[in-house]
């Protein structure tokens, strides 16, 4: 759960996204992002993603937004290298 506004708001929590070398460039991220973002509509939750800065466009693609860390109230430490999106918020 996370405190959104001072409200209680339960989450998907999306943490880890690698593809191998091997099978990049042959659309499998594509196919497991929008996998992903029909299983958080289809559950009607939001969900969350702490990563790196330089990976941000990749996620805003598939319609990801950036928060802010004042949005929430979450055990992450701030950090300037990373940020904090959101997906169906």
């Amino acid at each position: 759960m996370v405190f959104i506004k001072k409200k209680k708001i339960i989450y998907l929590h999306f943490d880890t996204f690698i593809i191998s070398e091997k099978y990049r460039k042959r659309n499998f991220a594509n196919i497991l992002i929008n996998f992903t973002n029909s299983i958080i509509t289809f559950n009607k939750l939001m969900s969350i993603l702490y990563c790196e800065k330089k990976i941000v466009n990749f996620y805003k693609k598939y319609y990801w937004k950036v928060a802010s860390y004042h949005d929430f109230k979450l055990s992450i430490k701030k950090n300037s290298k990373k940020c904090v999106m959101t997906y169906n918020c």
